[in-house]
């Protein structure tokens, strides 16, 4: 079990019960937290702000509840903006998807990408890459 040394000099376990510590003693754990992984910031950013729950699985089996979109593009950093049933809109260009990882399904590799809805039941999106450009569906 990894340990976090929090700003008072105070050692936390990173698994810990959160109903036995204060909020101050977790608020500076994540705080010692994101000092260590500045990368962590963003991403939880992220997260926090969007209007609908969401994640990046590592395998089928993370995909068995909720909508996972699998999404083959030449961009690489495409985005997702979407809203569940009739919620709010992710802000545009919206929500990033993530490089599909090896052994999701048939289509890990280059140009695949995922995103997950764990909670979701229906989901309404438009992926575009970030700047301006927009995925259409191909007419025959």
């Amino acid at each position: 079990m990894g340990q976090v040394q929090t700003k008072d000099g105070s050692i936390l376990d990173k698994a810990i019960d959160t109903n036995t510590v204060s909020d101050d003693a977790l608020v500076s754990a994540a705080i010692a937290v994101l000092r260590q992984r500045p990368s962590l910031k963003e991403t939880l950013l992220t997260r926090l702000s969007a209007p609908i729950d969401f994640e990046y699985p590592s395998s089928a089996e993370d995909c068995e509840q909720g909508i996972t979109v699998l999404y083959k593009t030449p961009w690489p950093a495409p985005r997702i903006h979407c809203r569940q049933c009739q919620d709010t809109w992710t802000q545009p260009p919206g929500l990033p998807f993530k490089a599909s990882p090896p052994g999701l399904g048939n289509v890990a590799g280059s140009g695949w990408f995922v995103i997950r809805f764990p909670t979701a039941s229906s989901l309404e999106f438009v992926p575009n890459n970030g700047g301006g450009s927009w995925g259409k569906t191909k007419r025959k």
